[in-house]
This record gives structure tokens, sequence and C-alpha cells, in this order.
């Protein structure tokens, strides 16, 4: 029995910092490019039926597996798909644990967006743990990074 609830959500919201225009691509991943969230917690022994239904329920593409608050790994789409239902597994009676990538490069939440960018471009990732210490506070898609780029692109036109 996990030593607490399978499913831990918890929402935050943080105020964002004004930038200079021309300065939106150093802003920090929290709070410039994560600014309000509501962040999804599943211990390792989870089934992967349950992420899944939260994953379309709350419209997002991946979920942090933390062990007492600390990360542990992380289980997208991606993994799903490739590792479950491309297998013909049984999505009920498998463990995220089982099909999760362990211990995934993490940025903290004063890294610039150019950072995420970067290990994300690099490592075609399209989520990120951002991590305080071991504790998982956030996680950055290459959507909120894709919005940042953009809002930078429009700035620089409005200037010339």
């Amino acid at each position: 029995m996990p030593l607490f609830s399978p499913i831990v959500c918890f929402g935050y919201s943080l105020v964002h910092n004004n930038q200079i225009p021309g300065e939106s691509m150093k802003r920090k991943l929290v709070p410039d490019v994560v600014k309000s969230q509501e962040l999804i917690l599943v211990p390792e022994d989870t089934s992967v039926a349950t992420v899944s239904k939260m994953m379309a329920d709350k419209n997002i593409g991946a979920v942090l597996v933390v062990d007492h608050g600390a990360l542990i790994g992380i289980v997208t789409e991606r993994d799903l798909n490739n590792k479950v239902l491309s297998k013909d597994l049984d999505p009920s009676s498998v463990e995220v644990g089982a099909v999760m990538t362990r211990n995934p490069d993490s940025l903290p939440p004063d890294a610039d967006a150019v950072d995420a960018l970067k290990l994300m471009h690099d490592k075609h990732y399209r989520h990120l743990p951002i991590t305080q210490g071991k504790r998982a506070v956030g996680i950055v898609s290459i959507r909120d990074l894709f919005k940042v780029a953009y809002e930078h692109l429009m700035a620089e036109r409005a200037e010339a």
C-alpha cells in the first residue's frame, strides 16, 4: 500500500517578473515561463491506466513520479505508447515504475529558458522536470518554451 494517495495534485500560481523588451529569452523557468500550474505527482506503483486517464482528463503529456516527494521519474505519452500500448500490455496491470524514465534530467526554477530549450533540443525531450534539490516543483513543456520564443520574436518584429 502506498504511503500516500495514488495521485497527488496541487496547484500554484506565481507572479510574473516584468522583463525588459528584447530580454524575453532570459526568462527564468519559474515564474517567467511556468507561471501557474497544476502539478501532477504519482508514486511508481500507480497503474498506467490511472495515469493515462489522468493525462487525458488534464490534457497533459507527462506526469512526474515521486517517492516521498523526491523526483524519481517521469512518464510521458511516448512511454505509454511505446512501452505499453504498442506491446499490447494491459495498462491496468502495468505500473508506471516499469515504464517511466528513471532519474530524469531536470533544471532548477531559476534556470534560464534558453538552458531548458537547449537541453530539450539536444536530448529530444518534450517535457522537463523542474526541481528544487530532489523535490519536484514543476514541469516545463516544449509548448511553454515555444510560447516564450514566439513572444520574443514578436517583440523583435515590433521593435523593427
